[in-house]
């Protein structure tokens, strides 16, 4: 079609470069089906002069993104063989620069959208900033966010120069106001500043002329050294900005492998608190063999006494019923006061002192079956542990599109007692969940405090958890087998619950699908104090009693 009439409409111009990839890449007939599945006829896409709606490009350039494995990808896509898709406009290049395409665009947005407007602001002779605003936000998807950044990215490369380097400052499909992008790109020579020096030259002879200078050589010489004098001073100016521009590449890439190291040293961390989590449990469990293999070992010598012991059993076990019965009738008949009752009483406190021992070990054996982990109380100071928090959050996120905030509030406590493998497990279980499971967008972190506590607030932008499915996740591989991620075993949340419930700690989740979810765990500020005699049992925690879930999803 024609340009519509209709408020958001789009020039198929942008969807011409990832179309002639598909077709060379893929296939015409996959250029096709793509196509078929956005609601488009293939010739309408070819036509450069046509218009469609943005519900139509957004399901294409979808379906283009669907076949690629990451957004580099897609962007190369979206800049495929973009020079030939200027046609005549390219016979304007030699007197161009990059800087004056970037201007032309901004001027030109209309030509490609009647919704969208672009404002330039130049901040160096190899630095603008471009600045994009949909008057229709709600039709703006990531893929026409990627496409526009492509072909911005692109434009040096048809002068000839590298690519540009863009930054994105902000995104209407995240839920900005506009999308703004810094772009910084190498610049070549101009022959302005040369015409200009050799028409000054030619004027500089013309004015001799009225002197009485005739000579030749003066009106020859005079143009080429001021045509000269413009060159050298515009190559000048030219290795300066890209110098400039070199400069700035190298400080970008110096911050980058600085981020790729403190990455790399997080994670190294990470595997190094795996370990000694490992190490932890590898002695506890040698504990707890130890005593399954006593408890084996006293099984086993029952066992052999068994056979040899089971015909006296009954004479065993009468003997001390009688007796029972016999102390039972002596009580009724004697007085307290009755030296021989007194004995009997002893006798029967001595009964009772036997088969308290064996309720301790019963007990004994049912404490060391229920707890979980000893725990080792220890001072942490907040402040630091924020820091270092931060830094592992970027390690875990590096490498996605995913922007990270962790900040502190005012009411965090400036210091908690607690377990630091403990605590640390939680955390990083809770963190390394929220980079898994968000593929894009954002992970928000605050750590903020109330009385008694410090709560960590964990915020993705994710996949989410149905509604129906949250309790099960926290239950040992309850979580949807399809949904979990690579090499996950579905077991951190309950360990999660576990071991808060251990701290006396809280947890609150909410969730929504395609949309996110915020975890905040709940840490006291001082380790409870449990009962140290043996015979107390530390029963398994229930679920209602750590978890809550917030069933509205307003953060």
């Amino acid at each position: 079609m024609t340009r519509s009439n209709d408020p958001a409409s789009l020039n198929v111009r942008p969807l011409w470069s990832p179309s002639m990839f598909v077709v060379d890449t893929f296939g015409r007939d996959e250029f096709e089906r793509i196509c078929r599945a956005a609601g488009l006829d293939p010739a309408t896409i070819e036509d450069q002069s046509q218009w469609i709606d943005y519900e139509h490009a957004a399901a294409f350039l979808s379906g283009v993104r669907d076949l690629l494995p990451d957004e580099e990808a897609f962007m190369h896509a979206c800049s495929y063989r973009m020079k030939e898709g200027f046609g005549p406009l390219l016979l304007a290049l030699p007197a161009a620069t990059p800087k004056l395409v970037f201007a032309a665009i901004a001027r030109t947005a209309r030509l490609f959208s009647n919704v969208v407007t672009c404002d330039m602001e130049p901040q160096s002779r190899t630095e603008v900033m471009l600045r994009y605003v949909n008057a229709r936000p709600e039709l703006e998807t990531r893929e026409l966010c990627l496409s526009r950044m492509a072909a911005t990215r692109a434009i040096p490369r048809m002068f000839g120069l590298p690519e540009a380097l863009i930054a994105e400052h902000s995104c209407m499909a995240r839920g900005d106001e506009a999308c703004e992008y810094v772009c910084r790109f190498y610049t070549r020579t101009r022959w302005l500043p040369s015409a200009i020096g050799v028409a000054t030259g030619a004027l500089c002879a013309w004015g001799l002329s009225f002197a009485g200078v005739t000579d030749v050589a003066s009106y020859v010489a005079l143009p080429a050294l001021f045509g000269l004098i413009g060159l050298v001073w515009e190559l000048r100016r030219t290795a300066g900005a890209n110098v400039a521009h070199a400069q700035e590449i190298q400080a970008a890439l110096a911050e980058v492998a600085e981020h790729e190291g403190d990455a790399r040293r997080e994670i190294v961390a990470f595997h190094e608190r795996q370990r000694h989590w490992g190490t932890a449990m590898e002695e506890q469990v040698g504990d707890r063999t130890r005593q399954l293999q006593e408890l084996v070992a006293r099984i086993e010598a029952i066992s052999e006494a068994r056979v040899s012991s089971v015909r006296g059993f009954s004479h065993d076990l009468r003997s001390p019923l009688q007796a029972l019965r016999l102390y039972t009738g002596m009580l009724a008949l004697k007085l307290t006061h009755d030296k021989a009752m007194v004995g009997l009483l002893q006798d029967a406190e001595s009964a009772i002192d036997q088969m308290d021992e064996l309720l301790g070990e019963l007990a004994k054996t049912a404490r060391a079956d229920a707890e979980f982990v000893r725990l080792t109380p220890a001072q942490m100071q907040v402040d630091p542990w924020v820091d270092k928090l931060r830094r592992r959050v970027k390690a875990l996120a590096f490498g996605k599109d995913i922007r990270v905030s962790v900040f502190r509030s005012r009411e965090a406590p400036e210091q908690i007692e607690t377990d630091l493998l403990v605590f640390e497990r939680v955390v990083d279980n809770l963190c390394s969940n929220a980079a898994k499971y968000t593929d894009r967008g954002s992970i928000v972190i605050e750590i903020d405090g109330r009385p008694g506590f410090l709560t960590l607030k964990v915020s993705d932008t994710g996949r989410g958890i149905q509604e129906e499915r949250i309790r099960q996740v926290f239950e040992p591989g309850g979580s949807d087998e399809r949904s979990r991620a690579p090499r996950s075993l579905g077991v951190g949340l309950s360990v999660v619950v576990q071991l808060l419930a251990q701290l006396g700690g809280k947890l609150e989740v909410m969730s929504k699908p395609e949309q996110g979810t915020t975890f905040w765990a709940h840490f006291p500020t001082e380790l409870p104090k449990r009962d140290p005699t043996p015979d107390i049992v530390v029963p398994k925690p229930k679920l209602a009693d750590v978890v809550t879930i917030r069933r509205n999803h307003s953060r």
